[in-house]
């Protein structure tokens, strides 16, 4: 499982056993989440699963933290896609056939 910090006080983790990415905030709360998920234990930290797509899982992902707050995330897919996903609503962007003949595998 690949795990990334991602700053702002989360952590990335791909892929999930849904075939995404679970961005986790700090116990704090200091990362507030736009929509977050009920967590699986009472002592787990807020997350939310982002970046599945029908029939693919996450093989390899990137976040770009840009200076006006409007941060992204971009995963690279088992089926060739890479998707565009905005960090502040969880939204997917944009999305390309990047391989015809097999897995992203770095982006």
């Amino acid at each position: 499982q690949l795990l990334r910090g991602v700053g702002q006080g989360c952590l990335l983790g791909a892929p999930t056993l849904a075939g995404g990415a679970r961005l986790w905030a700090d116990a704090d709360g200091a990362f507030e989440l736009a929509k977050p998920s009920a967590p699986e234990a009472p002592d787990c930290a807020r997350y939310v699963d982002v970046g599945a797509l029908p029939h693919a899982r996450v093989t390899c992902c990137c976040v770009l933290k840009r200076g006006d707050g409007q941060d992204v995330l971009w995963t690279g897919h088992s089926n060739g896609q890479v998707a565009h996903w905005s960090l502040r609503g969880f939204t997917r962007l944009t999305q390309w056939q990047a391989h015809r003949g097999g897995a992203v595998t770095a982006v």
